[in-house]
């Protein structure tokens, strides 16, 4: 008895070996007018789908709403998802400030798998655009970006591991595509 009590039996002594395979998930969500209508309900749909999976898989997420400036960047409350879906969205578009939020995450949240959501519609700087990659690799984190209504992949491509080009009105098969790989 005083072994169970000071677990000191084999039982409690034996450590499961197991590797954490998976950090966190952080999203991005493109809050430009261009996103207004269909692809914005789309996309806080699939924002809100990746943060309940990241529940169910006890993983931590984190999540931004993002538009034109360091400015635009507005926090997600993962405890609060209707918040989320009841937000409207007005602003720009710039990638580099959710580029650079990501990019500070990764510092605190290895091997986070990165979904950031847009209608594609903006370009990058260079120099963003590589300490980006730089910061990902670094911290074996995956970026994963779900263009929604835009044939326009070019500039994700540039710092996506994967990109899903969907239609203004995907299927759900669409977002459990999305999910499954995450």
């Amino acid at each position: 008895l005083k072994k169970l009590l000071d677990e000191d039996l084999l039982a409690y002594s034996y450590k499961n070996p197991m590797v954490e395979t998976h950090g966190p998930i952080l999203i991005a969500l493109d809050g430009s007018g261009s996103m207004a209508g269909s692809k914005e309900t789309w996309a806080k749909a699939l924002a809100i789908a990746t943060i309940l999976q990241a529940k169910k898989e006890k993983r931590k997420s984190h999540g931004i709403i993002f538009g034109a400036s360091e400015k635009e960047i507005f926090e997600i409350d993962v405890d609060r998802l209707e918040d989320l879906a009841t937000a409207s969205f007005h602003m720009g578009t710039n990638f580099g400030p959710p580029l650079r939020w990501a990019q500070d995450q990764f510092k605190e949240n290895p091997r986070a798998d990165f979904l950031f959501i847009t209608d594609g519609i903006c370009n990058l700087e260079d120099v963003r655009k590589t300490t980006f990659i730089q910061a990902k690799s670094s911290s074996e984190a995956r970026c994963f970006s779900v263009l929604i209504g835009s044939e326009t992949t070019e500039t994700v491509k540039q710092f996506s591991d994967k990109v899903f080009s969907l239609a203004v009105a995907p299927t759900p098969r669409d977002a459990g595509q999305i999910l499954s790989e995450i």
